[in-house]
Order: structure tokens, then sequence, then C-alpha cells
């Protein structure tokens, strides 16, 4: 209310100049300006004042009278626009008029005819655009052409800006006729930029004072939601200056407009507005909501009916019915399914009607939910303008639009859902099933567990037509124990499991053991993980324990933990009789000597682990610090010849680990410790660093400090920005956060001399977690596919180019012995064959999908390209800071598009997107080769 009132009281109880017209000649500048007659006292001289923003007088001319009118004067003003020149720091001068020694604001006459005015002047020193701000008062944003950083605008005016034929295209006048005089062959372009640095662009055409642009937008470009600054962008050398682009008085409410561009999922708005001249956009999706939706299902098809207002729904759009769909995006894939729509038109009203049968989307043998979101969709010249279709009023739920299926390996169910954000999906899924664990115990050389297993859709059924076991399965071999389980009526079961028995399934020093059950009947073969129902999640706790003696005298620990979801696992550690003893006693002594321990995943040192251990060895030769690693890894002899490597589950290894006062990791400490930390008083009270395998951003992993009983001490990160999502999401105080750039960092700009050579380095996939899901997956079909694309060969001849596939180590094994990769132009690096940031150095493009190794390339300029195929399921558990934040490349969602930047990055000579430069500072907050000094030196700061 007080901010009306005071607009009120500005805009018409103060007094001031009104400004007729501006016109001009070579030396002369000259302005019409009506001032009230009861301003005027006993014909005292009127001024026209040029003033900063502290009000401080600039400049100063009598005028004279012109005019008599009924309740007005009307006065010249006469200035030569040489005794304009002014100092560069003078920015932003305010205009008023002075007399009887008081200064009143000028502001626009209404009905102010800007085309019969100037709306700059310039002298051989400064250009002077006439701008106003809400209150319609007048001033000028002045510049000096002294130097490019004291420009501050190129007047130029919009006139028109659409989207036609997959191009953002704009019209306009620019008058840019000095500017080029002091700044000669500069280059323009049209340019909308967002506060997260992410560009469009194209060059200007300019012919005389008109130019033209079109920005080419496709499918995959990138529009983050948000608003956008629109620039005419000049760049000279090295130089680069954004200048604000403008609409004249008279065209503003022409551009309170719409402007929708498809994309590969909802279409684009861009919602044009202006706002004292100056022109913005803000880009949102498009999705819509029927007035009424009706789903009925009848003989195994859907029958959707929907009813909208005509103009909510299509505005302006010349509808026809074939240009009509739903369509259903599957999200591990991006592929569109599309139902035709039929329509009735009434009274504004209008009700589609669409049939589905889910046959239509290749239904078949699944062992996960398979999704996808739905869309109306208007298609205009070949392109889908989709609307992601709301359902915040509806009552939709899997229940009331299921249809039920049998298969010959399991059950099914396909039904509509409202998702968390009340947008409408569908669903393919397995029957769901009931199985937690209520009550576990050790008692009498046995391990027993009671809980409940049944299919949903038994729950009132007294007798089930399927049997239930309990598997034990070890997760490197795949080795296995089945408990068959009795269920009672009241689908309750119980089951006594053999501690000695357990043996079987542990071969090596560590081993991690799942829990399973397996669901076996007619129609009906499913093995699924169980657990707890409610439970914390810490990730190093440990819920119970017990051991075992072997024959031989060693002794077999049982640590029984929770993965994220709940789900049990036994992690074993496999002692002699001795080290089992140390451990014993060092749960409760206080055994620490000043012992370092490092390392990565168990089974490499290629990472920032490896590169921190280098560094203490070289650095600090008297610290006594000791890299952990698996015997059978193939970057064993890397750990080795930098000296004091421990091989995990050695007696040196657990002497050591028993006394250690710091452990550091680029992962979970449990990769590299020989017991249960938790358990060992060393450990508790030992220093805990975490130095990362690569930037947070992405994923949402579960690092959160909540996750542990006992948290990291101190957490690498390469960034202010990256320091602050820990700080807020992930719990660490800010004194735990250190912005210190990642070790690994450091070398990557010696003996950096890329060759024609592209590295494919595709991320894993939590959900893949056996070779058969592997096989089947859309993940493995995008790859392979891309692979032996006969039109990504042709590219490879034709720019004389190699890729190297370096796939990921979990599918590595499958890859060499299943896939044929007959072509001398592409190879297949094996693990430890090459080192990771070697192959980083030596190629000049990265494609990659999710991974965080695109951030080594990133920090070397060099062009990455993500694969998103399946960002929807990727991300399904979240994702960190926006997608713009992290992802500085270009981002597709097919093997054609992704083939296509390829030869775009090819053509333009390896080189980095401009606007990726601008974003850097988002990941990156020192780039200087002393990550591992600014590391070693926290460290040391908190030695206890």
């Amino acid at each position: 209310m007080m901010k009306t009132t005071k607009e009120y009281i500005i805009n018409n109880l103060f007094s001031y100049g009104e400004l007729v017209r501006i016109h001009e000649n070579d030396e002369m500048v000259y302005f019409s300006i009506k001032v009230k007659k009861s301003l005027v006292k006993n014909d005292q001289a009127v001024s026209i004042i040029f003033a900063n923003s502290k009000n401080e007088t600039v400049f100063s001319q009598e005028g004279r009278l012109a005019d008599t009118l009924d309740k007005t004067y009307v006065y010249h003003f006469e200035l030569q626009k040489q005794k304009l020149t002014l100092a560069e720091s003078k920015r932003k001068l305010f205009l008023f008029i002075k007399t009887d020694n008081k200064q009143y604001h000028v502001r626009f006459i209404k009905n102010y005819d800007e085309n019969n005015s100037v709306f700059f002047f310039e002298n051989t020193k400064n250009m002077f655009f006439i701008r106003r701000d809400r209150h319609e008062r007048i001033f000028f944003r002045v510049g000096s052409y002294e130097e490019l950083t004291t420009v501050f605008d190129i007047p130029n005016f919009i006139h028109d800006l659409y989207f036609e034929n997959g191009k953002l295209k704009v019209s306009g006048e620019i008058y840019h006729d000095s500017f080029s005089e002091h700044f000669t062959n500069g280059k323009y372009f049209f340019t909308l930029k967002n506060k997260k640095g992410v560009v469009v662009e194209a060059p200007l055409t300019i012919e005389g004072n008109h130019f033209t642009a079109s920005i080419p937008v496709d499918k995959d470009t990138m529009l983050p939601k948000g608003y956008w600054n629109l620039y005419v962008k000049f760049t000279l050398q090295d130089s680069v200056r954004h200048f604000p682009c403008y609409v004249k008085r008279d065209m503003e409410s022409q551009f309170q407009r719409h402007i929708h561009i498809p994309s590969y999922k909802e279409a684009v708005n861009i919602s044009v507005s202006t706002f004292n001249g100056k022109i913005y956009a803000k880009t949102s999706y498009d999705t819509v909501e029927p007035q009424k939706l009706n789903i009925k299902e009848v003989d195994g098809t859907f029958h959707v009916l929907m009813t909208f207002n005509k103009y909510q729904l299509f505005g302006d759009y010349d509808i026809k019915q074939k240009e009509l769909y739903i369509r259903f995006r599957q999200r591990d894939t991006n592929e569109y399914f599309n139902f035709p729509v039929t329509f009735i038109n009434e009274n504004n009203t209008i009700q589609l009607e669409c049939t589905i049968n889910p046959q239509d989307l290749n239904l078949d043998h699944i062992d996960r939910p398979r999704r996808w979101d739905t869309y109306f969709s208007i298609k205009k010249q070949e392109a889908y303008y989709n609307f992601r279709i709301r359902a915040n009023r509806h009552a939709v739920s899997e229940n009331n639009t299921k249809v039920t299926s049998y298969g010959e390996q399991d059950r099914y169910y396909c039904a509509f859902y409202r998702t968390k954000y009340k947008r409408l999906s569908f669903i393919y899924s397995q029957s769901k099933l009931t199985k937690y664990v209520n009550e576990f115990n050790v008692s009498e050389g046995h391990f027993n567990l009671k809980g409940l297993a049944y299919l949903a859709e038994d729950a009132n059924k007294r007798l089930n037509d399927y049997t239930v076991s309990l598997m034990l399965m070890n997760r490197s071999t795949e080795d296995h124990l089945n408990y068959p389980l009795s269920i009672s009526e009241d689908k309750r079961f119980k089951v006594e499991i053999p501690i000695h028995e357990l043996q079987a399934l542990v071969n090596n020093f560590k081993e991690i053991i799942d829990f399973y059950l397996l669901f076996e009947g007619e129609h009906l073969n499913r093995k699924v993980k169980i657990g707890l129902k409610k439970f914390e999640y810490y990730k190093d706790d440990v819920l119970i324990d017990f051991s075992s003696t072997l024959t031989s005298g060693d002794v077999i620990e049982y640590n029984l933990t929770l993965t994220p979801k709940g789900n049990f696992k036994f992690e074993s550690f496999k002692y002699d009789a001795q080290s089992y003893d140390q451990i014993q006693k060092a749960a409760i002594e206080n055994t620490q000597e000043d012992i370092w321990l490092i390392g990565e995943r168990p089974d490499t040192a290629q990472d920032n682990g490896l590169r921190f251990f280098e560094y203490c060895r070289e650095k600090f030769p008297e610290l006594e610090i000791y890299y952990a690693i698996n015997s059978d890894s193939p970057d064993r002899e890397k750990a080795e010849r930098l000296g004091n490597t421990l091989l995990i589950g050695s007696k040196e290894h657990i002497e050591k680990s028993i006394k250690a006062t710091k452990f550091i990791g680029t992962h979970d400490l449990d990769y590299i410790l020989p017991f249960k930390g938790i358990k060992l008083k060393s450990y508790r009270e030992a220093q805990k660093i975490f130095l990362q395998h690569g930037v947070l951003g992405r994923k949402n992993v579960p690092y959160n400090k909540g996750y542990y009983k006992y948290p990291f001490d101190l957490f690498i990160v390469s960034s202010e920005a990256e320091k602050s999502l820990v700080v807020k999401k992930f719990g660490y105080d800010e004194d735990e956060v250190v912005v210190t750039g990642l070790a690994r960092f450091d070398k990557l700009q010696q003996n950096h001399f890329p060759k024609r050579e592209i590295l494919l380095i595709p991320t894993w996939r939590e959900w893949i977690v056996n070779e058969e899901k592997l096989i089947h997956s859309s993940y493995y079909k995008k790859y392979i596919s891309f692979i032996q694309s006969d039109r990504l060969k042709s590219i490879l001849e034709e720019y004389d180019l190699k890729l190297n596939f370096y796939p990921h180590y979990r599918m590595q094994d499958y890859i060499i012995h299943n896939v044929d990769i007959d072509h001398e132009r592409i190879r297949l690096v094996k693990l430890g064959e090459k080192n990771v940031q070697d192959l980083i150095k030596e190629n000049s493009l990265m494609i990659t999908d999710f991974s965080s190794v695109s951030f080594d390339f990133t920090y070397l300029a060099k062009p990455v390209i993500y694969y998103h195929f399946d960002q929807d399921q990727f991300f399904a558990t979240g994702i960190l800071r926006p997608i713009e934040e992290t992802f500085l490349g270009d981002i597709v969602s097919t093997t054609e598009d992704l083939i296509d930047k390829v030869e775009e990055v090819v053509l333009r000579d390896f080189k980095e997107r401009e606007d990726i430069a601008d974003r850097r500072d988002l990941i990156f907050s020192v780039v200087d080769g002393h990550n591992n000094d600014r590391i070693m030196e926290e460290i040391l700061k908190r030695q206890r």
C-alpha cells in the first residue's frame, strides 16, 4: 500500500518540466520543454540542468521563452554539443529544469512524438542516449569513445522478434556509425544471455541502419527457465561488450508477446516484455491442464477424454485434426509414441478424445518400472509443440486406471498416475511386492530373520500360488545360498541361517553379500532385494556383527549393514587369528601414530588420491603416508613406483590402518579400510579427509554429513558455488569445506598436446546390476548403436579422426569379449591400459553423458558433448545444481544429433564454444596449478 501511495504521489503530485521535442544539427542540440506558469515566478530565468546521481550539476544553460500557452510556457534550449564533453566516469545524467532556485525533473510529455525527435546525440567524445525511468523522467546514458570499456550503449531498437523454421529471428535498427569509426573491424551479434551465463546468439547482418539476425534453435538448444537479457554483443580481438536492446515507445505494446519454440520435451515459452523501453525475456515450459479429465479402461485399452477452453489450449494456433496428438515420452530413452486425437469444437470449448493401446508402447519383460511422461502436442511444420499435461485438480491414481497382464517371466500392470509435481504420467511395472524384515538377531550359531513377503494383489488371499526363498549372493562372484521360506496365512516368514554355512560365500579378504527374496511360480520369476521398512541410514554403521572360525584358524567377521534404500548386506572380512586379535584390541585402545592412509576405489590409482599421494611423496618425503590398493589392481604398479604401498588385506595394511591418524579418500573411506572403521577407537578419533572423485553438482550423491556417524572433517571442493552447495545441501559447516581445487587438476596442463582424437567415456547406471540387465538396457544399446553407426565411421574417415572408447569399468569385461569393434579408427581402451588423465590430455573432444571427468576437459578449455538420452531416469533421485551450471557444452538426446554435434565441433577446429568461458567460474574458482599445496595446507592447519 505504501509503495502504491508513493508511486501515485511521484506521478501525480510532483511538478515537472515536460519534454516536447529534441532535435539537432552537426553542432547544436535543441530541447523544447513545457513549464507550468505557476513554477516561474517574477519572470525568473529557466535553465536546463544535467545532474549526476548525487544531484551535482554537471552542465547548466539558460533557455529562452519561445511560446506562451494557457497554463504553460514553452522554453527552447540551444546547446553546443562540444560544451557537453564529460568525464569518462559520468555514465548516467538526469535532466532537470531550474527556476527560482528550485530544480524539477523533466519527463516526456504525453503523446511524445519519438519519430519527430532524436533519441541520441553525439559530440566528438561522448554519446548521449535518451532514456526514461518508470515515472517517464528523463535521463541520459552517457558513454565515452575514449575506450571500449567506457561505451555503455549502441543506440538500437528491435522491430520484430519471432520463431520461424527452426530459427529465432530478429530485426531492427542500429546507429553505430560513430562507434564503428572509433572501434573498427569488430563483429556484432544478437545475444540472449541469462544470469547463469547461458548464451544463444547469432551474427548481425547490418545494412545501413537496419539489422537482422537468425539464431538456430533445435530441440536440444539449452534454454533454461528464468530471465534473459537481450543484447547487441560487440567483439574486437579479445574484448567483448554487451549493449542492451531497446524498443521504441510506440512499439512497446507489440512486445507483450509469447514465442513458442519446440523442444525435445515441453515447448519453450519465451515471454517477451519491456520495461522503460528496454526489452527482456522470460523462459518457461509449456503446460496445460484440462478442465475435465476422464480416463477409462475398456478391454485392456485406455480411453482418454479431456475438455479445454479453446483459447487456454490453442491461443492463435491454426488447428487441424491431423496435427493433434497425445504423446508419450519414455524417460530412459527419450523415445516418443504418438496417439492421434479427435476433437469437437463447440461454443469455444474443445473436447479431445484419444484411445491408447498399451501394447503400442512395446511393452516387454522388464525388471524395473518403465515410465512415460504425457504431453498434448500440436504438430506444425514437422515440429511438435509439446504441452506437459497437468493434473492439479484431477484425481488420477494407479488404482483407478490399472490394467494387469501376465508374461512368461512375471506379472505386470500399467496405469496412469499423477507425479509428485502433479503432472500426468504413465507407468509399466512388475506387480507390486510387500517385503521387508522386522526382526533380526543372532542366537545359537544362527542368523535369524523374521518379516513379511507377498504380492500386493494377493494380500487378501489365504494361499499363494508361488514359493518364496531367501538368497544370499556374493556381489562379485554371484555364488549364492538359498533358503526356502515358509509363509504363514498372514504372509509372515522366518528363517534361520546356520552361520557356518556362510563361509561358502567368502573367498577373498573382503566380500559383500546381498540379501534377495526369490518369488517363483506360474508367470512369476522375480529376484528382489530385502531389508528394513523403516530405518535410519548411516553409511559407516553396523547393525549387528558376529564371527566364525575356520578349521584353518582364520576368522571371518560378518557385519550386517544397509544400502541407501534400506536393503541388507553383509560386509565380511577374512583375517588370520593374529590380525583379528589386533583389531579386537584396537577397538578399545588408543593405538594412534602419525600415519596417513590414502586411496581411491580399491582397484584404482589414477585419480585425486594418486595425485595427492605423489605430491606428498615428492614434497614431504619424511611423512609416513601409505597408498592402499588391491593386489590384483591394474593400477598397482603406478602406486608401487612411489613406494609406501599397502595391499588391501595384508598384515601391514591392517597394522598401519589400526595406527593411522588420517584417512584420505576420493570415495567412502570403507573402500581402503581392512575393517569397519566405526568399531575402532583410533578410526573414530582420526581425521577424515574427502578429496572427492569429481566436482559435485550433478547427481544427488550420498555424501551428506547426516549419512555418517563419523563424517568427514575436511571436504575438498573446486569453487565457491560448490562449497555453498555442500554447506546448504549436505549439512557441513563452513569451516569443514575448503575451496582448493581437485588434486588431479594440477598436472592437467603439463604435456598437453591433444591429437585429432575423440574420447567416448560414459559413466555408469546404478540400476544395471548384472550382465543380463546391461545387455537389455537402453544405456548399452545407445552406446553400441553410436560406435557402430555407419555415419560416424564416415565422419571419422572424412575428417581423419580416431575415436577412443573407454567403457566404464563395470561393463569393460562384457564389451571386450562380446562387442566387435571392427574399424581401424575406433579403439577400445581397456582398464589400466591408459591413465584417464593421459586420455584427457591426448583427445581434442570428449563425449560423455553425466560423468564428472568432463570437468577436466572443461578445465583445459576443450569441448564436451553430453549425451542425455536418459536424463530423467539418471536424475530420478534429484539433481544438485541446475543443468546449465555444470554441463558446460552441447547437450543432445539422440544418436543422430550426437553425430551432428561431433561434425559441428570438428568444423570449428575443436574450439570450445565462446559462452563456456563466461560460466567456467561456476566450476573453478582457482586455476593456478597449486591445488595440492592448498589441500596440504588445510590438512596441516587442522593437525590434532
